[in-house]
C-alpha cells in the first residue's frame, strides 16, 4: 500500500505546473508566449529572471521531494528487509503454483517470471486484465510469452485462483 501512495503522490507532485502556476501570479500564460513551453526558458523569456528563478526552484522541488520521500523509504531496513522477503515468498508461491497448473516457465531472479502459454497467451492476458489482474504479452519477443510481475502473497494467490479457472478452460 506504501508504494502505491508513493507512486501516485509522485505523479502528483510531479504533475504540478510549476511555470504555468507561476506564469498566472506574474500574469501571463506560458504556454501562450515563445515555445509554449512551461519550463524555466519559456518563462524567463515571458516574465524575466525573477519568474524564471521560481520555476526552477519549484521544478527541482518536484523532483527532489519524491527521491526524499524514496530515500526515507529505503532507510527503513526493516521495511524494505520485510518487503524483499515478502516477494521473494510471492514469487516462490507463483513458481510452485504455475507448475502446479503445468504451465512452463523463466526460473527469474527478479520481480517477475516469465510464463509460457503458447497459443493462449493473448486469452490469458486478456481473461486475467478482465479480472483486474494486469500481466504483460511479451509475445514480440517472447512467443507465446507473459510477463507477470510478483506482488505480494496474497495478490498472487488471486492470480493463481484465476489462472487455475482460466487455465482449465
Amino acid at each position: 500500500m506504501i508504494e502505491a501512495l508513493m507512486i501516485v503522490g509522485a505523479y502528483i507532485v510531479g504533475s504540478v505546473p510549476i511555470g504555468v502556476i507561476v506564469g498566472r501570479v506574474r500574469g501571463f500564460d506560458p504556454r501562450a508566449v515563445g515555445s509554449g513551453n512551461i519550463g524555466t526558458a519559456n518563462v524567463a523569456r515571458a516574465g524575466g529572471a525573477s519568474a524564471a528563478a521560481i520555476t526552477f526552484a519549484g521544478d527541482v522541488l518536484k523532483g527532489a521531494i519524491p527521491v526524499m520521500a524514496a530515500q526515507a523509504a529505503v532507510e527503513d531496513a526493516d521495511y524494505v528487509r520485510n518487503y524483499v522477503a515478502e516477494v521473494l515468498a510471492a514469487r516462490e508461491l507463483l513458481c510452485v503454483g504455475l507448475e502446479k497448473l503445468d504451465i512452463a516457465y523463466v526460473p527469474s531472479s527478479a520481480n517477475f517470471v516469465l510464463g509460457h502459454f503458447g497459443k493462449r497467451a493473448i486469452e490469458v492476458r486478456d481473461a486475467l486484465r478482465g479480472q483486474g489482474i494486469l500481466v504483460r504479452d511479451r509475445s514480440y519477443e517472447a512467443p507465446g510469452c507473459v510477463r507477470i510481475t510478483v506482488g505480494t502473497r496474497a495478490q498472487t494467490r488471486k492470480l493463481l485462483a484465476a489462472l487455475e479457472e482460466i487455465w482449465r478452460q
